[in-house]
């Protein structure tokens, strides 16, 4: 495949590909008055169809519908050079070894079957911030439901360093505790690490400055 090849050409050279979700062209849907089903024309509801696309800078592929695949065909980089083609390069895309949170072998699979979320079997992500692009985009729900549960997490675990913290005051054993603590220069608060100083800036002194990295 060359960047000179045309569209026209790539759009015959595409590959059928399968339709996304569940949807059922024989299905049959009810009325929400008299409960009695209702007939669904097929043709009413029948799609252009997907075919496969290719990255041709890293030989990814994807699907898409053929309404849309001129466009995406006509997409170019910075160079003026075709991003997706419909002929499967000469490249292996890139396969990483970190899983989705959501995977069947994650460390949290049985807690997370016990709070209702979905599995995924992806496995093949390349870093971490893959792992939260892709449960950001493919599980939005089920990850703003992990990102809570780990912020009221650590709003306990904090809790629990501060009384920890002022019985050791109170008791005159404070400077073992706060030795190992880092402090925050805004209200003089005490806290067992840099992440959770940054949990409290992001909450409570946002408004005041940027909050604190850890990075």
């Amino acid at each position: 495949m060359t960047t000179e090849q045309s569209v026209v050409e790539m759009v015959q050279a595409a590959e059928e590909a399968p339709e996304p979700g569940t949807f059922n062209r024989n299905m049959t849907i009810n009325s929400p008055d008299e409960g009695m089903p209702l007939s669904v024309e097929a043709s009413s509801l029948e799609s252009a169809g997907y075919v496969y696309v290719y990255d041709v800078r890293t030989g990814s592929q994807s699907r898409v519908n053929r309404n849309m695949l001129p466009s995406q065909l006509e997409k170019r980089d910075e160079n003026n050079v075709r991003i997706f083609t419909t002929i499967k390069p000469d490249i292996e895309p890139l396969k990483g070894t970190y899983r989705c949170l959501l995977h069947g072998d994650d460390p949290n699979r049985a807690h997370y079957d016990q709070m209702g979320l979905a599995r995924c079997n992806k496995s093949t992500l390349v870093s971490e911030y893959q792992v939260n692009r892709h449960m950001a985009v493919r599980h939005r729900t089920e990850w703003e439901t992990i990102q809570q549960e780990q912020m009221r997490a650590e709003k306990d675990e904090e809790r629990a360093f501060q009384r920890t913290l002022m019985e050791a005051i109170a008791h005159g054993g404070a400077a073992m505790d706060t030795a190992k603590s880092v402090v925050c220069d805004e209200c003089g608060r005490a806290f067992k690490n840099p992440r959770a100083l940054s949990t409290h800036m992001n909450m409570a002194h946002k408004e005041d400055g940027d909050a604190v990295r850890t990075d």
